[in-house]
């Protein structure tokens, strides 16, 4: 189940859905009735959801897209044409409601649980048991036990954890640690963290370099998803920058 507005659910779930690596089959639950006053956009709506349904059964073929691009020099729509190409055959099924209402919602809820226990009969399991979450949460007990300590004279059966607990704030604080270890960044870090400061091309990466140059970071990339964060500032201007 997803959700999003406008450009930011094309890029991140459709493109996914039509030209993905995985076959992912998908629901379009439709409301057919406008919520509130109909001024157009739900009939929009309604027939972008027909329209995705039909793009995914039967896709695009190369010579289609070829076609579509014929105004174009043969170099670039030869360039451009396998991107404009989809499979197709994508499976999905299409749910219309006459009207989102809380009892239409809860037969919609009570139809995909039914489906659900339907399907465990089949293959034999257990779909609404928990024991699944009982390793972890023996294992996150441990753990937390020993994050609260400051000195730890056991170690974790698994080396990973011995490595990556040290890493938690709270647990640098506790031992001393005053050198942050490498870390990750998420897609909003860039914007909290300081400027840039250039460092020897031969210590980065080219990726590296991009980071630091576009989105101004301070650090280098260790490999694909750590990052070192560099010494301090001491203040003084840089007189070099990456290239």
């Amino acid at each position: 189940m997803f959700g999003g507005e406008g450009v930011n659910c094309q890029h991140a779930y459709f493109q996914l859905l039509h030209q993905g690596t995985r076959l992912i089959p998908c629901d379009f639950i439709v409301p057919m009735t406008a919520q509130g006053r109909e001024d157009g956009r739900s009939r929009f709506t309604v027939a972008n959801a027909f329209a995705q349904a039909e793009a995914l059964m039967k896709g695009k073929t190369l010579d289609e897209a070829r076609a579509e691009l014929a105004d174009l020099p043969e170099a670039e729509r030869e360039r451009l044409a396998p991107h404009k190409e989809f499979p197709g055959n994508r499976p999905s099924n299409s749910i219309l409601l006459d009207r989102l209402t809380p009892y239409n919602l809860g037969m919609l809820m009570a139809a995909y649980e039914h489906k659900t226990f339907v399907q465990g009969v089949i293959w034999n399991i257990n779909p609404f048991d928990q024991w699944g979450c009982g390793i972890r949460q023996t294992v996150g007990e441990n753990h937390h036990r020993r994050t609260g300590r400051r000195h730890v004279r056991t170690r974790c059966l698994d080396r990973r954890a011995d490595g990556v607990l040290p890493r938690m704030p709270s647990e640098r604080r506790r031992r001393g640690i005053k050198v942050p270890p490498p870390f990750c960044i998420d897609s909003g870090a860039e914007k909290a963290m300081p400027a840039a400061r250039p460092i020897p091309k031969r210590q980065c990466s080219a990726t590296a370099r991009v980071l630091l140059t576009n989105m101004r970071l301070r650090g280098t990339i260790a490999h694909s998803f750590q990052m070192n964060i560099l010494p301090e500032n001491t203040g003084k201007r840089p007189t070099k920058h990456l290239t």
